[in-house]
């Protein structure tokens, strides 16, 4: 069995991972390569044993409200649990004096929680984040550097597709989270969107839905509208159809195509042949994609790149616009 990694569970220094599912196995690949000292946190007996045998770290067991009671507040956390427990973890950790939060998406389902969790970190003076780490892929920053070289984006269109005949049948998730699955999932394309090009002009968005499902509804969602920047940008999904998640950004001279959003492609004025961008990835390979430069904007506070909730409060509203909800 893997040597277990040393706990010091009364250093506030240590960084608190919390929860030992996938995505928090993921973050601790991250943390011990960057060397970082921490602490995970479980809940189930289960994950807790898988997460020592996969990682070498034995977590702190019982829970985030058990750890908490026996053991000295972190400053600093990831919070990578079940979409439904985002919001309670992140409240509970700022409440007992957490002030830097970098927390899986959307950190909550409904607008109710997301202000809650603006009114927690504006009351204690904390800092929280939301993790949306396609900012940070290897194609989209080559992406960004590539649309300065031109003179910037033209105009963008999106699709957020996403696999309803998989989702419907999927035990995973409990109702609540899947009748607000484009909040809990597409918001990461969207995001990245209004990350590349700016949130839409309130009064320059239109938004239309149909469609109805056993588990979402609506289905279908067309739109679109001009950025803040004076962008043109439009998008569509259907989630009862083919399709997949993808940009497609224009320049004065290329289309680039983000489509898996791992990949960068482009097309050339004038052309119609699709070309692919070989990207460096270098130490981030051994990583789930974003990851590891997610990880060090926020734990060497290179915040530029971060989605803050207070941005992410502001285009709140325009995810449940393009949801229909």
């Amino acid at each position: 069995m893997t040597k277990s990694l040393k706990l010091h569970r009364n250093n506030s220094e240590d960084i608190w991972l919390v929860g030992t599912g996938y995505m928090s196995k993921e973050y601790a690949k991250v943390l011990k390569h960057l060397n970082k000292s921490f602490n995970a946190i479980g809940r189930g007996e289960e994950s807790s044993n898988i997460f020592f045998q996969e990682i070498g770290l034995n977590p702190i067991k019982g829970g985030l409200k058990k750890a908490l009671k026996e053991n000295a507040c972190p400053k600093e956390a990831i919070i990578a649990v079940s979409i439904d427990q985002l919001f309670e973890c992140t409240k509970e950790l700022i409440n007992n004096g957490c002030r830097r939060i970098l927390v899986e998406k959307p950190a909550g389902i409904n607008l109710h929680q997301i202000e809650k969790l603006v009114e927690l970190e504006t009351k204690f003076n904390s800092e929280v984040y939301i993790a949306y780490n396609r900012r940070y892929f290897s194609s989209v920053l080559k992406l960004i550097e590539k649309v300065d070289e031109e003179g910037g984006i033209r105009s963008l269109n999106f699709e957020f597709t996403e696999l309803g005949y998989k989702l419907r049948s999927n035990k995973k998730f409990n109702k609540e989270v899947l009748e607000k699955w484009l909040i809990a999932n597409s918001s990461h394309v969207i995001d990245l969107v209004f990350f590349l090009i700016g949130p839409p002009k309130d009064n320059s968005f239109s938004a239309f839905h149909s469609g109805q499902s056993d588990w979402h509804n609506p289905t279908k969602f067309n739109g679109a509208g001009l950025s803040i920047k004076d962008i043109p940008f439009s998008y569509h999904a259907d989630w009862e159809a083919p399709g997949r998640w993808g940009i497609e950004v224009l320049t004065k001279y290329n289309k680039y195509i983000l489509s898996p959003m791992e990949e960068l492609n482009y097309i050339k004025l004038g052309e119609f042949q699709s070309n692919k961008i070989q990207l460096e990835t270098k130490e981030e390979k051994n990583f789930k994609s974003g990851l590891l430069e997610q990880c060090k904007a926020f734990l060497f506070k290179k915040r530029h790149n971060l989605c803050s909730l207070e941005k992410h409060h502001k285009n709140f509203k325009y995810y449940l616009k393009i949801a229909g909800y």
